[in-house]
């Protein structure tokens, strides 16, 4: 889709967020992973890493997990001109059920089910599925990329997909909190390496796992001649 198609809310936070991701500087595109054909995106806002994994993967099929009624609106359309990009309105966990989402303050990128500084007492109720019924539901047998921005959910959501984990190429998450960071590790070690990390407060930041396979190849990359 044309750039001046995608639609933000208004507000400096949520465009400065999706022009970082849209332009590439959120998330790194790797080449020569061999075929994509399912991404998953949980966490999906208003859909500016949905568009950005399509025009890299334009033969993927993408599953996208909103759970905010206004972002899944925007989601729907920014998605819409693009094909096999899927959309639901819905949380992911290891759970299910209906909880509170609180509302951000810095709008629709920071809402989250944990009440927190980052959030307002605000909230509205939506629904929570077992991500890994949705992924059997949705007859997803294999993921090659994963990425989760939940504001604090990502370690349920891990969990629960534990049988997927062994074949997903790339995992894009944040974390926030050092012990979300922790575990994180703890689930990926046996079948991912970590490729890059960025704090951007204690508490917070952003992690990138590549499975074991592609180890010597990127690491072989970074090696200064």
């Amino acid at each position: 889709m044309q750039r001046n198609d995608f639609k933000c809310f208004d507000g400096p936070a949520s465009v400065k967020a999706a022009k970082n991701i849209l332009d590439g500087h959120a998330y790194e595109a790797f080449e020569n992973i061999g075929a994509v054909n399912t991404i998953v995106d949980v966490g999906a806002n208003i859909g500016a890493t949905a568009v950005f994994f399509k025009n890299i993967h334009p033969e993927a099929v993408l599953y996208c997990f909103e759970p905010n009624p206004a972002s899944f609106e925007l989601l729907s359309f920014n998605t819409s001109q693009l094909d096999d990009i899927n959309v639901y309105n819905c949380g992911l966990h290891e759970i299910e059920s209906t909880v509170k989402l609180y509302k951000g303050r810095m709008g629709g990128i920071s809402d989250s089910i944990i009440p927190w500084n980052a959030v307002t007492g605000d909230f509205f109720l939506i629904p929570l599925k077992n991500a890994a019924a949705e992924m059997r539901r949705l007859k997803v047998d294999v993921i090659d990329i994963l990425k989760i921005d939940t504001e604090g959910c990502e370690v349920p959501i891990l969990r629960s997909i534990v049988k997927w984990l062994a074949d997903i190429k790339v995992v894009y998450l944040e974390y926030h909190s050092e012990l979300d960071r922790l575990l994180i590790d703890v689930i990926l070690r046996k079948t991912h390496i970590l490729y890059s990390s960025h704090s951007t407060n204690p508490h917070r930041g952003e992690l990138v796992y590549i499975i074991n396979d592609l180890e010597q190849r990127y690491r072989d990359d970074l090696i200064e001649p």
